[in-house]
């Protein structure tokens, strides 16, 4: 049997497996035997019985508890019983690679856990092409194993077959954690919110410099271990200061924003961008030769060249210059191909500006 418990107006389970968000009620009466006195707001009651529910022409009503009891109206007995109702899976990132730390996903229908794939894609080299997979059945969630190398565990138990999950699990895959939390949607917008201002740089919509760098590290080692190519593009805005000089400091901002917004759609799907300070960008390409980095570069150089980037006072034209590096005996690290990238980028500069250059 389930207990509920009045605190300071806040009506909640009582156990650990069974946590709807609180809800507002106002000041309750005892049901039971615990006092013959009204209660104050900053009593604590409980009740046994089964989580409050309605049904035509009733009341809240469980083992114990009514709503005339606890003097809700019946506005506020349609909204507990929501409240508890209501609540979606959402799986949080809150350990492992630097790059994934608050990640968040909601799970709807059914979602796979993978390395680099997938609904949660993870930059953890111990994690599975495909790890692991949850689904949801009505209320249930579902987790299961899908034959990965290194397995799944749930609080830190192997799992062995498929268990559902309940609120606060951790499932383990890799060196990663991910929390698995029911919460309503106030809470679940608040989450995927938080996981934007963390995850994304708010002038440009590209990936953060520090989640940016964790993955970046993470792709280099993946090369490094398949032997195969990386490249890299280190890119700045040609002469940002005329346009902040004639048009201000907000239109040279909106120009940044929209050349970065620019190159995050170019590279969509092939590689990854940052915003690397002020009106200079940066970008990994995975598996491609300096050759097909160079065209990349180019197709960006082109695309910010003939942008129209229209103004209230007037158009702007910008430029950008690019330099290309991949990776070679000389570039062991991340630090030494970016060092190569931004080299080429002196060169692209000292050509003229509104080039690229290896």
């Amino acid at each position: 049997m389930r207990r509920w418990v009045v605190h300071r107006g806040i009506l909640s389970a009582a156990r650990d497996d069974v946590d709807p968000p609180p809800c507002r009620v106002q000041p309750v009466r005892m049901l039971g035997p615990m006092s013959d006195d009204d209660a104050s707001d900053d009593d604590d009651f409980e009740y046994e019985g089964g989580p409050p529910t309605i049904g035509p022409g009733e009341g809240l009503s469980g083992e114990g508890l009514s709503g005339e009891g606890l003097g809700l109206t019946r506005e506020d007995i349609f909204r507990l019983r929501d409240s508890q109702r209501e609540r979606q899976g959402i799986l949080v990132v809150v350990e492992g690679n630097s790059a994934d730390i608050g990640l968040t996903r909601d799970v709807e229908g059914a979602l796979t856990i993978g390395r680099e794939t997938g609904d949660l894609p993870l930059h953890d080299a111990r994690v599975s092409r495909r790890h692991a997979s949850i689904e949801q059945r009505d209320e249930t969630y579902l987790l299961v194993d899908v034959g990965s190398t290194n397995g799944t565990l749930l609080n830190g138990e192997p799992l062995e077959a498929t268990v559902t999950l309940r609120h606060g699990d951790k499932i383990i895959v890799g060196d990663s954690v991910i929390e698995f939390q029911l919460v309503d949607a106030t809470a679940a917008q608040y989450m995927r919110r938080m996981e934007q201002m963390v995850a994304t740089d708010p002038l440009t919509g590209l990936m953060a410099k520090p989640r940016f760098d964790a993955a970046f590290e993470q792709a280099f080692r993946a090369a490094e271990h398949a032997g195969r190519p990386i490249s890299v593009l280190m890119m700045d805005m040609d002469r940002l200061k005329k346009i902040n000089d004639a048009m201000g400091h907000h239109t040279g901002a909106d120009t940044i924003s929209r050349v970065g917004r620019l190159i995050g759609r170019l590279l969509e799907g092939r590689g990854e961008a940052c915003r690397f300070g002020g009106d200079e960008f940066t970008a990994f390409i995975p598996s491609v030769h300096l050759s097909t980095a160079m065209d990349i570069a180019e197709e960006i150089r082109r695309a910010v060249e003939t942008a129209d980037l229209p103004f209230e006072a007037a158009p702007v034209k910008a430029t950008i210059s690019i330099g290309a590096a991949v990776v070679t005996e000389d570039t062991s690290d991340v630090r030494s191909l970016i060092g190569a990238a931004d080299r080429a980028l002196y060169r692209a500069k000292a050509a003229g500006r509104n080039a690229v250059r290896a």
